[in-house]
């Protein structure tokens, strides 16, 4: 009867860690499909970074080509009052 018992034993024990293992499957998925989810979103970000980043650095070059402009114009204006006098 102690065999019978251990055996029983053995098999609920068995049950048991299968039971376990397919929590353990259920989470690995579900932990990979966020992972893949959370790289489609980081991958995205990186995109939307590196295009308001290419957006900037023209918006300064803009500027920068309108200051130059500004000190043009602001030289011959200065120029022109100078020649009036």
């Amino acid at each position: 009867m102690q065999g019978k018992m251990a055996m029983e034993n053995i098999y609920e024990e068995l049950d048991e860690v299968k039971v376990e293992n397919e929590k353990l499957r259920a989470d690995f998925k579900s932990n990979a499909e966020l992972c893949e989810h959370l790289k489609k979103v980081q991958n995205e970000q990186v995109t939307k970074i590196q295009e308001a980043s290419s957006k900037i650095k023209k918006q300064a070059q803009r500027h920068l080509e309108k200051e130059e402009q500004i000190l043009v114009v602001k030289q011959a204006n200065k120029d022109f009052k100078y020649s009036l006098n």
